[in-house]
């Protein structure tokens, strides 16, 4: 059994509803993890700052009871799921809610806003009517309703690219919907067991689902093969995170947490490490605050709220087979005496459909096939023999299947080839022998390249995966991939004009790289790609930090001008950096392109104010 370590949480922070004769339903943390809402009894929802101990405002206006809250992606907006099934947006420059959905015959159980970068306009939300819809704020419609379930839908999640959806519910069915053909691919199918979560692995074709009956799920997307299922003495689990402690490694980690325990496991390899005690009675949001490098809970009691966190665990490097623990649970549950004897999940394929060819590409590229064929991913079986159809063969009767049967020997009788090639010499053999070594070391490093950069360039989307496509890149630490992808798709391409503020902060040490380098080919692919960045956003940088602070509540603007002040610095060190300059006087595209982006860079800092040379035309000879 694993060792693991048992601990207890630590109080960041607690709250009070102000009326004692109010109680919280149901509650949500911000995708900044400063900032949580809670919905009461009383048909109110309150937002609070995590180190304030009063509401910053309270929306109203809900006419039905509220069952669930979220926030959206840019935390500017709040959204709220009714007892009626009517779905309400409040946006937080006001009091009074601006969007009002209605589709749904009964309760809303869930609200979920797509994170993809020209997406964020898509709302997920699940009912008691057994469907799931898909909203359009633009229009304030539904564009998408799913009916595949038979009983109340419990939970849903986009995928990483937003064009899946995986739902469970009260039927045990998980399914797999593709958004672009409205068709079920896949349906994972776990008997008597409600699905309480899902969640997509953000960087591999998997994907974790927790059920009433305490048992994680673990599935494998691209076989559509069950990998792990494990079983705790717990409460039924509502909440998943996955653990990506660096951002250039495959996730395995998850945190999974219950009203009893919050516990991290491995689900590729079935391994725990840490299990925490959950303090309070009701388990509302879990979140992995990576800025603080926290692992963060909302739990709530009647009318009290408190924010619990810990100091992020080290991932072991010691792996152990977990068996199911022996914790007791603080419930009173039990493992379920029906999955004795039973297989961890069965699967019903839609054998009417295929798996969509243009799925999510993966965002790390493997550097060896066998330390990933090493786990305990399972893989689906390939026939073997030949690849056609042999029942489309006609054969007569009595004869054998192929009439042709080659000879043993069919090397010409009588020859002696020595008499026409001459042996080489020790030295034509070995110098034949460092011919080919290089040649196929030269094919297979030409084979990795066009590799690596077929996978960064099938990600990229001007509105999609951005952060995957500048992830890979990053873990692959290939110059000459980065010049190719930069070249792509910032020099030739307009795709630079879909990046925000945060993605050109990750994206912009990749070109510095690239004009720092040897070939004149970098060079010039990297100033060019510096120079398109700063026209793209050089101006709404100074916009963001000239703006005055507004009456309305801007929950991220801190946090924008944070970010622009990074580029700003990142802009300001290459301006002042010795590589411009002296390659400003180089003659040839090096020094036309240097000049170009040095001059560009006095205009902008200049008129940020954040160069002292203001009125000063810069001196290149």
């Amino acid at each position: 059994m694993t060792q693991f370590e048992n601990s207890q949480m630590s109080k960041i922070s607690s709250f009070n509803l102000t009326d004692s004769d109010s109680n919280i339903v149901c509650a949500k943390v911000g995708f900044s993890s400063n900032v949580f809402c809670a919905a009461d009894d009383q048909k109110r929802i309150m937002l609070w700052k995590i180190h304030k101990k009063t509401p910053k405002m309270t929306l109203t206006g809900s006419p039905s009871d509220i069952q669930c809250v979220s926030f959206s992606s840019d935390n500017k907006q709040v959204f709220a799921g009714t007892d009626g099934g009517t779905i309400y947006g409040w946006d937080l420059s006001s009091t009074k809610y601006s969007v009002k959905l209605q589709g749904h015959k009964t309760t809303c159980n869930f609200v979920e806003v797509s994170q993809e970068i020209g997406d964020e306009h898509l709302l997920l939300t699940g009912s008691g009517d057994c469907s799931v819809k898909i909203w359009d704020l633009r229009t304030g419609k539904a564009s998408q309703t799913l009916r595949s379930h038979t009983k109340s839908v419990n939970c849903a999640k986009f995928s990483p690219d937003s064009n899946w959806v995986s739902s469970g519910g009260d039927d045990g069915n998980t399914y797999i919907t593709d958004l672009r053909t409205e068709k079920v691919v896949y349906c994972f199918e776990e008997p008597h067991q409600k699905v309480t979560s899902v969640l997509f692995n953000p960087k591999t074709y998997t994907m974790t689902t927790g059920c009433a009956g305490r048992c994680i799920n673990y599935y494998d997307l691209e076989s559509f093969q069950i990998i792990n299922t494990m079983t705790f003495n717990t409460s039924p689990i509502k909440s998943i995170e996955f653990y990506n402690k660096d951002e250039f490694e495959m996730v395995e980690w998850g945190f999974f947490g219950s009203d009893d325990y919050i516990r991290m496991v491995n689900c590729e390899r079935n391994i725990q490490s840490n299990i925490y005690s959950v303090p309070h009675d009701t388990l509302c949001d879990l979140k992995v605050d990576y800025k603080n490098e926290l692992l963060t809970c909302l739990c709530t009691y009647q009318s009290d709220m408190v924010f619990w966190g810990v100091n992020l665990p080290r991932i072991p490097d010691e792996e152990v087979d977990m068996e199911v623990d022996q914790v007791p649970s603080k419930h009173g549950y039990s493992p379920d005496k029906n999955m004795e004897g039973r297989s961890p999940a069965s699967m019903t394929p839609f054998e009417e459909l295929k798996m969509s060819d243009d799925f999510m590409r993966k965002a790390v590229v493997e550097q060896n096939e066998g330390e990933r064929s090493s786990k305990s991913r399972h893989v689906v079986p390939q026939p073997k023999g030949d690849s056609f159809d042999k029942s489309s063969i006609s054969q007569a009767s009595g004869l054998d299947r192929t009439t042709f049967k080659p000879n043993t020997d069919s090397s010409p009788a009588d020859l002696d080839f020595d008499e026409f090639i001459s042996k080489p010499s020790s030295e034509d053999i070995e110098f034949i022998e460092k011919i080919q070594d290089k040649h196929f070391h030269f094919v297979d490093t030409l084979k990795q390249r066009n590799q690596k950069l077929q996978n960064i360039l099938s990600l990229y989307n001007p509105y999609k995966s951005v952060n995957m496509t500048l992830n890979a890149l990053g873990q692959m630490n290939d110059i000459g991939v980065s010049n190719d992808v930069c070249a792509a798709l910032f020099t030739e391409g307009k795709f630079v004009e879909a990046l925000s503020i945060k993605q050109c902060v990750n994206a912009l040490p990749h070109c510095e790289n690239l004009f720092n380098g040897k070939h004149e080919n970098h060079v010039v692919t990297g100033a060019q790609s510096i120079h398109r960045i700063l026209k793209h956003i050089g101006q709404e940088i100074i916009t963001i930090r000239n703006t005055p602070i507004g009456r309305g509540v801007d929950l991220e603007r801190e946090e924008r001008v944070q970010q622009c002040d990074e580029l700003l610095n990142m802009f300001l060190a290459i301006f002042k950096g010795s590589t411009i300059k002296k390659r400003s006087k180089y003659k040839g595209n090096i020094g036309r392109v240097s000049k170009s982006l040095y001059e560009e860079l006095y205009k902008f800092l200049a008129l940020s104010d954040k160069n002292g040379g203001r009125g000063r035309e810069p001196e290149l000879a």
